[in-house]
């Protein structure tokens, strides 16, 4: 790994359901007997089959089409922006779409760790994050901002700021790049621990 050039990190720390009764003829009153061996044994209909709903039109192919977009949701293919051709996922909230100069601090963060954003993995995501469907990426480095722990699926064990591993992923929570963007003491505690995550010295 190169040395990092103290110049690049420098330029991140700037402030800115009916019944019918029918009448019987006499006739039909008639008894008239039956042999026997005519008799025929009565059938009988069970409780569910008198009481069973009928089927509405559309209600088959309406639970038919829930169970389909229930199947697509499980199965849901991620698609993070870029090339992710270095194994490196960044992970953001997705209500935390980023700015033009957040993108750009990004750019820089990653730069400052010899990375190429263009060549990282970009995922905007909603909580409770999955770690098993982040996995089907085969993320090396996972960077997280503005997701806590207890967001993750199963539930991570370290805060902000402190390097962890899930099986074969080695993870870095941080906050916000909203926070970092107004708070250098959030970007050196970010810087500091990207260091250790990738061996910068």
């Amino acid at each position: 790994m190169e040395t990092l050039h103290p110049e690049l990190w420098k330029e991140i720390f700037t402030d800115g359901l009916y019944i019918i009764n029918e009448k019987v003829s006499s006739t039909e009153n008639a008894t008239i007997p039956i042999p026997e061996t005519q008799l025929a044994q009565p059938t009988l209909t069970s409780a569910s089959q008198v009481f069973q709903s009928p089927t509405l039109p559309g209600k088959t192919e309406k639970a038919s089409q829930t169970v389909s977009d229930k199947a697509e949701s499980v199965n849901k293919i991620l698609k993070p922006e870029g090339t992710y051709s270095n194994g490196v996922l960044i992970l953001i909230h997705e209500s935390l779409a980023m700015t033009p100069v957040q993108k750009e601090m990004l750019t820089k963060i990653v730069k400052a760790v010899q990375l190429n954003l263009s060549e990282c993995g970009v995922l905007q995501t909603a909580v409770p994050v999955s770690l098993k469907e982040l996995e089907t990426l085969n993320p090396r480095f996972l960077l997280s901002f503005g997701i806590p722990k207890d967001a993750f699926k199963p539930d991570l064990q370290k805060e902000y700021y402190a390097i962890q591993k899930h099986n074969s992923t080695i993870i870095l929570l941080a906050d916000a790049l909203g926070s970092l963007e107004k708070n250098d003491t959030l970007k050196r505690s970010l810087w500091n621990t990207l260091k250790d995550m990738f061996g910068i010295k």
